[in-house]
């Protein structure tokens, strides 16, 4: 009995904390990413690109977002060239992150991505964005949960 209770106390605190980090994200994150990509033309593909934001970034804990100032794992083509053997080196810096969620647009618009939510999720695919081999099936699938997100952290209706 004494073990079960543990394994209840300890799964009630990985729920607790895996609600405050993904609050955190939203928070420090979350919320202006869904806001620019919103005001965007990229506002119907909105919700695919936050949940890129927070999958690409582990929801704000990966070692590099404070560092560069980012949370897409946007790389810095001269680092990538160097080979430096710790891939996260190549993840590029900006001043701000709003300078990072510009440079995510145009990364977009660079490679023509379609703006509409199907399109954009094929394109993942299409221009080989991640390593991951079901990589754009995983942000299709898992997009939707992104806006109770939004709707509980960033005073809005979810658009």
């Amino acid at each position: 009995m004494r073990g079960f209770v543990i394994v209840i106390l300890v799964l009630g605190l990985c729920c607790i904390c895996g609600a405050e980090y993904r609050r955190d994200f939203m928070e420090t994150y979350g919320c202006k990413t869904w806001q620019f990509f919103t005001d965007s033309e990229y506002k119907d593909a909105a919700v695919a690109i936050l949940f890129q934001a927070a999958y690409e970034s582990n929801w704000g804990r990966a070692h590099w977002v404070e560092k560069r100032n980012q949370v897409f794992a946007l790389k810095d083509a001269d680092a990538l060239k160097a080979e430096t053997g710790q891939r996260w080196e190549a993840i590029r810096a900006f001043d701000t992150f709003d300078d990072a969620l510009a440079a995510q647009l145009n990364y977009y618009r660079k490679k023509k991505y379609p703006r509409s939510f199907a399109g954009f999720v094929a394109a993942l695919e299409h221009h080989c964005y991640a390593q991951k081999p079901d990589y754009s099936a995983v942000v299709a699938r898992d997009s939707g949960s992104m806006l109770k997100y939004v709707k509980k952290h960033c005073n809005c209706e979810g658009r």
